[in-house]
């Protein structure tokens, strides 16, 4: 017959290991949705603006597709940071650690930082599009200014600085499959350039990227059992 102390600490274990398994299925689920957000931003979104002409301009920032699709593309990045959490945590007292520990603010940062162009893109876009005649100056003016181009730049390579920690920590920790954050980590470190190629590319890009969210999501669930020396040690 059990203990009550013997009982409290199979309690305590038992806890522990469900709610290990709750962060690690919200974690698996905030990737996996990412990933497939990240698809879906360049599928949706109008590319007429590719043009560079008034009307092109025109009828991709008053199309509805244009708002739904950077809203899109923004729940993606928010939805990263969530999903790195319980990576980072089951890291903290591996071989990992040091990088774990970078992931989460990296991340953060940049998600911040480039909401930020995001907004503008997303809203004042849509707000310029009436007059012709200044559509080209004003789009230019949101989109290309020094201050914008800057906070999208840099709010990009932090998260791009923070998939990649986040696969050392993953390729030293060995408590997931080595390289199961690689592939993400090289899609984001990708985000920034594939901005430059055309929407073709664009749509691949994101297609890939939800390929490797899914495979590091899988990861992380079929993880999601602890082992017996991360539970709480019993009596």
């Amino acid at each position: 017959m059990a203990s009550p102390l013997q009982e409290t600490s199979s309690s305590t274990s038992s806890a522990y290991r469900s709610s290990l398994s709750a962060r690690q299925l919200l974690g698996a689920s905030s990737i996996a949705c990412s990933g497939l957000l990240f698809a879906l931003f360049p599928i949706l979104r109008p590319w007429s603006d590719t043009t560079e002409t008034a009307a092109g301009l025109a009828e991709a920032f008053t199309s509805p597709w244009w708002i739904a699709s950077h809203l899109v593309g923004a729940l993606a990045l928010v939805l990263l940071p969530f999903g790195a959490i319980p990576i980072r945590d089951a890291h903290l007292a591996s071989p990992g650690a040091a990088a774990a520990r970078a992931t989460l603010p990296l991340l953060c940062a940049g998600v911040g930082l480039t909401l930020l162009y995001y907004g503008a893109e997303t809203f004042a876009l849509p707000a310029v599009a009436g007059d012709a005649s200044t559509i080209l100056e004003r789009s230019a003016s949101i989109r290309f200014g020094a201050v914008q181009v800057t906070l999208l730049g840099v709010g990009l390579l932090c998260i791009a600085a923070g998939a990649i920690t986040l696969a050392i920590a993953v390729w030293r920790g060995r408590i997931l499959p080595r390289s199961s954050a690689v592939p993400l980590a090289a899609m984001i470190a990708l985000y920034l350039p594939q901005f430059f190629a055309p929407p073709p590319v664009r749509v691949a890009h994101g297609i890939f990227t939800a390929i490797a969210a899914l495979w590091l999501a899988g990861s992380l669930w079929r993880a999601r059992a602890s082992s017996p020396s991360d539970a709480p040690a019993s009596v």
